[in-house]
């Protein structure tokens, strides 16, 4: 994002929330700001938000332009670092005082003479996770792992080729009932993680028949049994431990939208 070539669309700060249901909906990638403290006389409220796209197009905020060049700087740094960031703008009269370490610092030369200080969050769209099989474990891990911030989509299992999504994790949840199937739509499909809800003892005998249809070097995605060890016994708790591991997982990993 290049924030000087980069164009300004004022709205309403009401309309922000507007705004931001659309990015989620059509899976933008930008940044929110919010005003977390000021001094004297300035535009914004403490507690004002206003977007920042990924294009540079800022929306919601209705100050002047002696900072709007160094709100759009500091979000595509936040965007891409992935990394939140807090700008803290003041006047001429201070430019000369030490800066604060946490902080990315702006010169205003506004009149106004005022000070702010804005936290600035990337948002990205919610990881997409593919879930196989239509069984209790199955319909359990899918409200977890919404809750954790995951966008899901639920397929039978033997899905088409084309109806499979582009990411990195899959759940397969089948138990014993089109497991083969299931397992290989995500080995053909190259999944990177793919959680198999399954015992030792199955997923050895399944390796055994399937020697003549599977890649070894496939079997480097496959995580079985599924799930953090913490005793889990009930699907629920099943349930819970394999949320948990998709969660310590997309730690190390981008992932990618559905």
């Amino acid at each position: 994002m290049n924030p000087s070539s980069a164009t300004i669309a004022l709205s309403r700060p009401h309309q922000v929330e507007t705004d931001e249901s659309e990015f989620a909906h059509t899976q933008q990638v930008y940044a929110r700001v919010t005003v977390i403290r000021r001094i004297g006389t300035t535009s914004s409220r403490v507690g004002d938000r206003f977007l920042v796209t990924a294009a540079g197009e800022l929306r919601g905020f209705s100050g002047g332009g002696c900072v709007r060049s160094a709100i759009k700087r500091v979000a595509a740094k936040a965007i891409e670092t992935g990394q939140s960031q807090i700008l803290h703008v003041v006047p001429k009269t201070k430019a000369d005082l030490p800066a604060e370490e946490r902080a990315e610092r702006a010169i205003s030369n506004c009149p106004s003479q005022g000070e702010m200080e804005l936290f600035v969050e990337p948002i990205f769209p919610k990881p997409c996770l593919a879930i196989f099989g239509d069984t209790y474990v199955a319909g359990s891990i899918k409200p977890l792992a919404e809750f954790a911030g995951w966008q899901i989509v639920e397929l039978q299992n033997e899905p088409a080729h084309e109806d499979l999504p582009d990411t990195d994790f899959a759940v397969v949840a089948t138990m014993g009932n089109g497991d083969k199937a299931a397992l290989k739509s995500c080995f053909a499909k190259g999944y990177k993680h793919v959680l198999f809800v399954a015992s030792t003892k199955k997923v050895i005998s399944l390796k055994q028949s399937l020697q003549s249809e599977v890649p070894v070097e496939a079997y480097d995605s496959l995580i079985s049994p599924a799930g953090l060890n913490i005793g889990a016994k009930t699907p629920e708790e099943i349930a819970i431990s394999i949320v948990a591991e998709l969660i310590s997982l997309r730690q190390d990993s981008e992932g990618q939208s559905c």
